[in-house]
């Protein structure tokens, strides 16, 4: 062999050799091990299908799973349960080929059976499900709705078996929901449930998508959000994900902990009781507006990177609305103005109620009311901050008695599609009923005609959807039943050992694909 050759003979080994060193030596996914999850209060019930709180979805999306995902890291939708489908009749049909070899915790394989009765528990119901053949189903809706398929998105449209939707039933007719067992196709299966203590899931060994890497999941209730946090520093937990600005400096710097993050679809807001006077009155509404420094109150509530003011509902997570919202107009004085062409030049005075515990995008609810009240006092607005004693008096306040003027309040939407936040919030009964948010009790036809309109266009029309749904801001804009306040951030938070972990805008992560080096 000449020299040459044996030269680069030799170096070609020494390559190889080096590169099996870093290979061996670079650690890939590995089985075993049990996250320990930090969560801030108790779950109520593990059904799927009637939950609206983002922490019980968090669970139940490694449990169930619907006909369509959510991209792992992005809004988009990708392939579920169902791996394909056709859309016709104008957005009002939809044919879905079923994910073959699906099996649920029970042992039994998906069929279109259980799509059909899964269907019958929706919370939006469909006007008619049809089981084609064992694997096909079809969808057909009373109107056209190009965002159906975002809709299916949602942890609240899950499928499980026939017998399991049978109990849910039974239970939910005899108002015991608590001892409803869930069955879904996740990759996770509840094994032990400690009312108000802990949650333990364990790997489904029969998952389609494969077994995932964790042999547990313990999610921890710590209602306390400092002792969460340090709970995490001490070791006694893997992960957290609802932290506050006051918070991120310190774990930032901390080396045992990793802190990712990514625009939220949330918004905070305060809603004006459109029913009450004076807020019956746009004058009153835009005053309101006039009246408060959002950059003060993102700076004083969530700062460190951990929010941003807004001046819309949509946060830069939504599909069509990337860049960066703007802050709108500051100015009290304008604001007294407005009140005196409405017959207030004294002012009035006004009860605001506010959400009673810190949610991800309200990390301070009784300081962020008081320097709202501190604000609208400089335009002769006297407030009253009212904070209920729990989310059940809360929720009877603003929505059953509508005994309330304004609300500090927010909405988190699961899915990327701006027509569920915005029909949730601001949509009147045209909509289909998905009103839960709108507590400012304000409805405008024409605003839902450009939301009827944005589902009648191919959901593929991003920019004919995107040009409806700012027609649609524009009216809400100028009629004000809601005060857009500050956008924030999803973080999770855990120590490096958890690998995997990919947070995302809705705030739920699969859980599938993480996990612990040794």
């Amino acid at each position: 062999m000449e020299e040459g050759m044996k030269r680069r003979v030799i170096l070609w080994l020494l390559v190889c050799v080096i590169a099996g060193f870093f290979i061996a030596g670079a650690e890939g996914p590995r089985q075993g091990g049990t996250l320990r999850i930090g969560i801030p209060g108790s779950i109520g019930t593990l059904t799927p299908w009637d939950s609206i709180h983002t922490s019980r979805n968090k669970v139940l999306a490694n449990i169930f799973e619907p006909l369509i995902f959510n991209d792992r890291r992005t809004t988009k939708i990708v392939p579920g349960l169902a791996i394909s489908w056709k859309v016709s009749g104008g957005n009002r049909i939809f044919i879905m080929k079923l994910r073959r070899g699906v099996k649920f915790h029970d042992g039994s394989l998906m069929t279109a059976d259980d799509v059909v009765a899964s269907s019958g528990v929706f919370p939006d119901p469909v006007s008619k499900v049809e089981k084609i053949d064992a694997n096909t189903v079809k969808f057909t809706l009373e109107h056209p709705a190009s965002n159906f398929l975002y809709t299916l998105a949602q942890v609240k449209f899950a499928i499980a078996p026939l017998s399991s939707v049978g109990e849910y039933e039974r239970l939910r007719m005899g108002k015991v929901l608590g001892a409803f067992q869930p069955v879904g196709s996740g990759p996770f299966k509840l094994t032990r449930w400690v009312k108000g203590k802990r949650i333990v899931l364990s790997a489904f060994d029969n998952y389609w998508g494969g077994r995932p890497y964790l042999d547990r999941i313990m999610y921890q209730v710590i209602p306390d959000d400092r002792e969460r946090i340090s709970a995490l520093e001490r070791g006694d937990l893997d992960l957290i994900d609802i932290v506050f600005p006051r918070d991120l400096d310190r774990l930032r710097k901390n080396p045992n902990l990793v802190v990712k993050s990514v625009y939220g679809l949330n918004i905070c807001y305060l809603a004006m009781n459109v029913s009450r006077k004076p807020f019956d009155d746009v004058r009153v509404r835009r005053a309101v507006e006039l009246a408060l420094d959002k950059s003060t109150l993102a700076r004083k509530f969530v700062y460190g990177g951990y929010g941003i003011p807004t001046n819309r509902p949509l946060s830069p997570a939504f599909f069509g609305f990337p860049s960066p919202p703007g802050v709108g107009r500051y100015d009290p004085q304008g604001a007294r103005r407005l009140l005196s062409e409405a017959g207030y030049p004294n002012g009035f005075s006004a009860k605001l109620v506010v959400i009673p515990f810190a949610r991800p995008y309200l990390p301070d609810p009784r300081g962020c009311a008081e320097e709202i009240k501190r604000e609208l006092a400089l335009a002769g607005i006297k407030v009253e901050v009212v904070v209920p004693k729990d989310f059940a008096e809360y929720e009877k306040i603003t929505s059953e008695q509508g005994n309330f003027d304004l609300c500090l309040t927010g909405w988190i939407s699961e899915i990327g599609d701006p027509d569920y936040l915005l029909s949730s919030v601001l949509g009147g009964s045209k909509l289909g009923g998905r009103t839960a948010g709108n507590i400012s009790g304000w409805h405008d036809a024409r605003f839902d005609e450009k939301i009827l309109a944005a589902r009648r266009l191919p959901l593929a029309d991003m920019m004919g959807r995107v040009r409806l749904f700012n027609e649609a801001l524009k009216i809400a804009k100028e009629e004000m039943p809601i005060i857009p306040l500050f956008h924030t951030k999803v973080f999770v938070v855990y120590r490096k050992r958890v690998k995997g972990v990919v947070p995302h805008p809705a705030s739920i992560i699969r859980l599938d694909k993480v996990w612990i080096a040794q």
